[in-house]
């Protein structure tokens, strides 16, 4: 799994500090998660998102059972299950259309992100409030090339 937040971004949808009571709280944010064929994260995917409280999953097309397993562990979670794979921005933009929240972050399924990390990314939207996307860094160390890889003599 990605460490803390690789593929995480977060899109604002025009909330301001004067509409929203308490800016730090992770009830603003729906989580967007969309998958496919991904049933081997579904254990690591549902110990993330259980804890928020807004959850939006776009299954494409999965055959692997991804969509149902999801619907048995995050029964607060709204999954989508789509016929065919429509391809991962498409979903995202389509998710989009369901978020009743200021705030959305779309996540991929083998990525994490803890709820300190969220109220971080929104924190960072109130101190920028120009911002459009806040996104956090990548925590994981730089890939070492792979051992057939020749290097220069």
């Amino acid at each position: 799994m990605h460490s803390a937040t690789h593929s995480a971004r977060t899109a604002h949808r025009g909330a301001s500090e004067a509409n929203v009571k308490d800016h730090d709280s992770i009830e603003q944010v729906t989580i967007i998660c969309v998958t496919h064929q991904s049933n081997l994260l579904v254990e690591s995917l549902t110990a993330t998102l259980q804890v928020f409280p807004h959850v939006l999953v776009i299954d494409n097309g999965s055959s692997d059972g991804t969509a149902s397993a999801l619907s048995r562990r995050l029964p607060h979670a709204k999954i989508i299950e789509c016929e065919s794979n429509r391809g991962f921005a498409r979903a995202n933009n389509e998710a989009m259309a369901y978020v009743d929240t200021p705030f959305a972050l779309l996540l991929n399924p083998d990525s994490d992100i803890k709820p300190d990390a969220l109220r971080t990314l929104l924190d960072a939207f109130y101190r920028y409030p120009s911002a459009g996307i806040v996104a956090p860094p990548n925590l994981r160390p730089a890939p070492k090339p792979p051992n057939w890889v020749r290097t220069p003599v």
